[in-house]
């Protein structure tokens, strides 16, 4: 961009306010350094934070970019998710990775638990895909291909991408039907389930209410994912307003005492810590480690993405709805907030949705 002189026309004006909101979010957690309980953790999340919103311009760059350049994009990206369906399915019906084939090694994990990652990614890249088709009229094939993706999710051993991606699905047709009036009412349930967030694992979501009901999975994860949520909130709530500094989940006081899981059925009894490395949520996670300002900051973040949503047209605004849908649900189930491979994804799929839309709007 420098090279070419493009950097000085880039049309910051597209982007100005979610760049003034990610700046704020990001001072914020510079200034937790003040308070925080680890400043090796918080000091290195904060330089890679900051190094991985250099993509920015390159969002930007997506408004200037040629009509050629966006074809390009859609091939490469349509070519590549076909790519990835083909060596997933051979995975499925041969219920082994290709690792496992190429290496000749048993894991300690089923094989298609060793695609938890692959199925996240899935689950997010796939709305893109699926504009991209609708917009060159392959309609039908975009349906195919939605649907594929979605029979892929089923068969993969992770309920969260399933879940997300069919989430999704079901947020695509609401906004179909009524775009501004869903767009909205999804803003508002945006906002008030991040602010509201630290009162649903003491309440609603407390293990105990759930100890019978895990009995029909064959798995305690769930069980114990609600005991961390618990323990996050718990500890969020000694320090409500600043949390503990960034990155903090890690190295959280008590987070490695073992807590005893005990549901009715001996079958599911088990063990587990009481925070592994994060919270696998995270909206907990930032209320914990960023305390309720940063969390508020967060929430804003994704209203203002949601709502730049209103100025597109129907489908654009349903399919960027659901990517952001999707996205929302695995962070919320599943990984740590500031895992790199995790957070490359988000940016990477925001730079392809960008240029794939095509559309002078402001968002």
């Amino acid at each position: 961009l420098f090279i070419t002189n493009r950097f000085a026309i880039l049309p910051w004006k597209k982007i100005k306010k979610i760049t003034i909101l990610l700046v704020i979010f990001w001072i914020w957690c510079v200034c937790s350094l003040l308070w925080t309980i680890g400043y090796r953790e918080t000091g290195i999340e904060i330089i890679r934070s900051g190094l991985l919103m250099a993509i920015l311009p390159i969002i930007a760059w997506t408004y200037i970019g040629s009509d050629s350049s966006r074809i390009s994009i859609g091939k490469y990206l349509f070519c590549g998710s076909c790519l990835g369906i083909i060596l997933f399915l051979v995975q499925i019906f041969i219920d082994k990775t290709l690792l496992s084939i190429m290496f000749n090694q048993n894991f300690s994990i089923s094989p298609l638990q060793q695609l938890n990652r692959a199925a996240a990614v899935l689950a997010v890249i796939m709305w893109p895909t699926v504009l991209w088709l609708w917009k060159k009229e392959c309609r039908a094939i975009a349906v195919l291909f939605w649907a594929i993706c979605l029979f892929i999710l089923w068969r993969l051993d992770n309920e969260t991408a399933f879940f997300a991606a069919a989430s999704a699905s079901l947020v695509a047709l609401l906004v179909l039907i009524k775009p501004h009036v869903l767009i909205k009412l999804s803003s508002l349930f945006l906002f008030l389930a991040i602010v509201t967030a630290p009162i649903w694992p003491l309440t609603v979501l407390s293990p105990d209410r759930w100890l019978a009901f895990s009995c029909n999975y064959t798995a305690s994860s769930l069980l114990h994912r609600l005991y961390i949520w618990q323990f996050a909130v718990k500890k969020t709530i000694e320090k409500p307003v600043t949390g503990w500094g960034l990155n903090t989940a890690r190295i959280m006081p008590g987070g490695r005492d073992i807590i005893n899981i005990r549901p009715p059925c001996e079958s599911n009894w088990t063990s587990g810590e009481s925070l592994p490395l994060h919270t696998h949520n995270a909206i907990l996670q930032i209320w914990l480690e960023l305390g309720g300002v940063g969390a508020f900051i967060f929430g804003i973040i994704l209203v203002a993405i949601n709502l730049g949503l209103q100025n597109a047209n129907r489908f654009v605004a349903a399919f960027s709805q659901s990517q952001l849908t999707a996205a929302i649900v695995v962070s919320s189930l599943g990984f740590g907030a500031w895992q790199s491979w995790w957070l490359s994804l988000l940016w990477l799929s925001a730079l392809i949705m960008a240029s794939i839309r095509n559309e002078n709007i402001v968002d």
